[in-house]
């Protein structure tokens, strides 16, 4: 697994846990929702965005980005 698919995969995982879509968390922590999908694609990102990402991720614990996880678009409130 190289550095990126390791970022992506983090990426993924936090999102899941948190409810969020990884776009989401991309823009919420360097306000670039495609990342993500550039990633996936092949693309690469600079070690600074990377750690912006992970530094993001460790101050919004998973619980703390959506409160009501079971909530997502489409669903009633």
């Amino acid at each position: 697994m190289t550095a990126t698919q390791a970022l992506l995969t983090e990426i993924e995982e936090f999102s899941r846990k948190a409810g969020i879509s990884p776009s989401t968390l991309s823009r919420k922590a360097i306000n670039d929702g495609k990342l993500p999908g550039r990633l996936r694609r092949g693309g690469s990102v600079t070690l600074e965005t990377a750690e912006k990402l992970r530094e993001w991720m460790r101050e919004n614990s998973a619980h703390s980005v959506n409160p009501h996880p079971e909530r997502t678009r489409g669903s009633a409130a």
